[in-house]
């Protein structure tokens, strides 16, 4: 599960808060003088050095940018491939049914 959240650091304030101005403008200094990716890259740090020191595994290994595609990356599109001729399928059976009924109606 991800730390921190790919997007910008804030805090949750009424529309009209007098906090809401002092709040904003401390939070741009940080952001501007690199602070915010200081302390994210320090807290990573310490979470893989306490990983470390438990005996946890850390081995992430990043996928690469172009790779073949597998069954995982396909299987969404399989189970809606299958989805639709399974509505086509029950549209065959109604219709075929549907005429059955009209054949033995007749005089």
């Amino acid at each position: 599960n991800p730390l921190f959240m790919p997007n910008f650091p804030g805090w949750a304030f009424h529309k009209f808060n007098p906090w809401r101005a002092r709040f904003d403008t401390l939070l741009q200094r940080h952001i501007e003088a690199g602070l915010i990716d200081e302390w994210k890259w320090r807290t990573w740090v310490k979470k893989k050095k306490d990983a470390i020191a438990t005996g946890d595994v850390i081995d992430y290994v990043e996928p690469p940018l172009i790779a073949a595609l597998t069954l995982d990356d396909m299987q969404s599109a399989f189970l809606l491939l299958l989805f639709i001729m399974g509505l086509g399928f029950i549209a065959f059976v109604a219709e075929n049914i549907r005429r059955k009924k009209e054949h033995h109606n007749e005089p």
